[in-house]
């Protein structure tokens, strides 16, 4: 091979190299996942994290971050979200990881859902203090022969699916502390119970048996269910929440629930049409 050969190979072995340096820097440049296996958002601080907004089949779940810490739900007058739910949302946007590229083209993101305000899209935005949007994504449709779906970054058009199977709650309930109460039945010692327009009456403890005192004067108690409101206490959830101002519940029952070290709880159940409260 003469010299002039050589010189031109080591050239085009040059231009090679620095195409490749070129690609490559590119790629690490971008901080937008390109590689199976790597994190979808990267180098996000929970801490910084002050407002999330969550749309899903037209729904909007705002979650905003007050003076001292606590999310507030701004859809159900700024009632206090959950903590560990919060953090279980950052916690699942941080270990979304890719699996492949599906496409690069916008106009394939409605056939894998993951358009704005696509029938089947969860759309989750995480914003600073100052209102600079720190992540945002998409998440579509199950993607086709795997358990992830399909997602990808709100600022790119470019489509992945996911590794894992993909769990964002979508709505604002879902944010909310749904167990009232947190009693275990051992530590209830008495329930006090006031129906309305009727004298009041107690359950109590007496060892291992459950005791009803003071029924009312015609009445005549059914073990199983004063052993039930005994208990139900336990194990009382919400399905909803509104502002006690627009409401016209007619409150009906009080129960005061003493438990162990001297704590007294007090519930009221009323009833607005069909509804319990």
């Amino acid at each position: 091979m003469t010299d002039r050969k050589l010189g031109l190979l080591a050239v085009v072995t040059i231009v090679l190299l620095i195409s490749t340096i070129i690609m490559y820097s590119g790629s690490t440049a971008n901080k937008k996942a390109t590689i199976i296996g790597t994190t979808l958002i990267q180098g996000i601080e929970p801490s910084v994290i002050t407002k999330i907004v969550i749309k899903s089949k037209g729904k909007i779940t705002t979650l905003k971050k007050n003076e001292d810490g606590v999310f507030l739900i701004k859809e159900k007058d700024n009632y206090p979200a959950s903590f560990k739910t919060i953090n279980k949302l950052v916690e699942n946007l941080s270990d979304i990881r890719v699996g492949k590229i599906i496409t690069s083209l916008a106009k394939n993101h409605s056939e894998l859902g993951v358009t704005e305000d696509g029938d089947d899209a969860i759309e989750v935005r995480l914003f600073s203090k100052e209102g600079k949007l720190l992540a945002g994504v998409i998440a579509g449709s199950r993607a086709e022969n795997t358990r992830g779906s399909y997602v990808r970054l709100i600022d790119s058009d470019t489509v992945y699916t996911t590794k894992d199977y993909l769990s964002l709650s979508k709505i604002a309930m879902d944010y909310i502390d749904k167990k009232i109460f947190d009693i275990e039945r051992d530590d209830i010692n008495e329930v006090f119970v006031k129906n309305k327009g009727e004298k009041a009456y107690t359950i109590i403890k007496d060892k291992d048996k459950i005791v009803l005192q003071n029924i009312p004067k015609g009445s005549r108690a059914k073990k199983t269910n004063y052993e039930e409101v005994f208990y139900a206490l336990t194990n009382l959830d919400i399905e909803d929440v509104m502002p006690a101002k627009e409401n016209k519940v007619d409150w009906q029952t009080t129960f005061n629930c003493k438990v162990k070290g001297d704590l007294t709880y007090t519930l009221k159940i009323g009833k607005d049409g069909e509804k319990y409260f």
